[in-house]
């Protein structure tokens, strides 16, 4: 299989690398501190700004409805190098295009016209509040003029800041997705200032209290079977091309560090034992690429089956990849590893939050083996 970028692909990329050094990489360590110690909220809007004004709100967007009109292989290109510097700002990035954009591409006329050119211009930021299966989950009735929504959902990425929520909740025992504006009267957005990683991801607590939701907001009943896998396989695919880029980050921070510093007269890169845990890094980096390649390729060839069956196996190859170069990045760093004064530790937070996305890998994990032996 032939992966030469094309000349889009590769500006697609370079346009993402430059933008995450140039305007990322500058004071992401006094967000971070401002974030955890409870202090005002970061501009998260001057951030990201940029992004959309090229284009970013609306990558896979056809050019007619305000979008790029990218394939999946510039999407994952994009979100791995924004997420080498910034995995933040990939996770913003990938919620609001794969599941944001994407469910909203399903909705009916009025609100695609609303909402779609709005989220690809950047005017309007789409937040992903899923329902949570393990505790109580947000709960829908039936009412004359549509539902009425009550719950609450914490670590919401998004959720402190959102303007569109598309709210995924249990309706006499079915799945349902709601599409509604944060600024409706019963839903209160907060900041969770105490999350471990990917702190700059605006994650909140969403609360709805008795919300009215008009009944043409409904996008469920509006998607296809194909289309919900083409949006599932979307998001899995982007959030492997975030633990992709948090893995590529952790291992060049630890490999330029191993150069570095030295130990009874050597640099530590000269010894077995780190020389082994830099392989392994390498290994599971180009493992997570392949799967996310090959995945991206089924996409834009077509083939919405292979592409979710590998989106996933990328995904969940990515989240345990992540895990173990952010814990080695650190390891390698030494002490220095454990101080803030270095990038190590913000990946090692960083990584773990691609364990727990879109319901954790426990069940990713009998997703791929249900489709396997065939029970999906």
């Amino acid at each position: 299989m032939d992966f030469t970028l094309s000349d889009q692909q590769d500006a697609v990329r370079d346009m993402a690398r430059r933008y995450a050094v140039e305007r990322l990489l500058p004071g992401i360590a006094e967000r971070e501190e401002q974030v955890a110690s409870g202090g005002p909220w970061p501009d998260l809007s001057r951030e990201r700004a940029g992004l959309f004004e090229l284009g970013f709100g609306g990558m896979l967007l056809p050019e007619d409805e305000g979008g790029l009109e990218l394939d999946h292989l510039s999407f994952h290109l994009a979100l791995v190098e924004l997420s080498k510097v910034d995995p933040s700002m990939g996770q913003l990035l990938s919620n609001h295009n794969a599941l944001g954009v994407g469910w909203m591409r399903h909705a009916e006329p009025r609100l695609k016209e609303l909402w779609l050119p709005r989220l690809a211009a950047g005017q309007a930021l789409a937040s992903w509040v899923r329902m949570d299966d393990l505790q109580q989950p947000l709960q829908a009735v039936v009412t004359e003029r549509g539902f009425e929504l009550t719950g609450v959902k914490r670590m919401v990425t998004a959720g402190a800041i959102g303007d569109l929520l598309l709210a995924n909740a249990n309706l006499e025992g079915r799945r349902v997705v709601l599409a509604l504006q944060a600024a409706t009267e019963g839903v209160t957005l907060e900041r969770e200032p105490l999350s471990l990683g990917l702190r700059g991801a605006g994650i909140g607590r969403v609360t709805f209290t008795q919300v009215q939701v008009d009944e043409n907001a409904r996008l469920d009943t509006r998607i296809s079977g194909k289309g919900l896998m083409l949006v599932r396989a979307t998001a899995s695919l982007g959030w492997a091309s975030v633990a992709l880029g948090i893995m590529e980050g952790a291992a060049d921070a630890a490999r330029l560090y191993s150069a570095q510093r030295e130990q009874f007269g050597r640099s530590i890169n000269s010894f077995e034992a780190l020389r082994f845990k830099l392989a392994d890094m390498q290994w599971k980096i180009e493992s997570t690429r392949g799967l996310a390649l090959r995945a991206a390729a089924a996409a834009d060839a077509g083939q919405p089956t292979e592409f979710a069956r590998l989106a996933d196996l990328a995904r969940l190859a990515g989240a345990d990849g992540a895990a173990f170069c952010g814990r080695e990045g650190v390891q390698i760093h030494g002490g220095y590893g454990y101080s803030r004064e270095y990038h190590a530790e913000r990946f090692m937070r960083d990584a773990r939050g691609m364990e727990l996305v879109g319901g954790g890998v426990e069940g990713l994990r009998e997703q791929i083996a249900a489709r396997w032996i065939g029970e999906e």
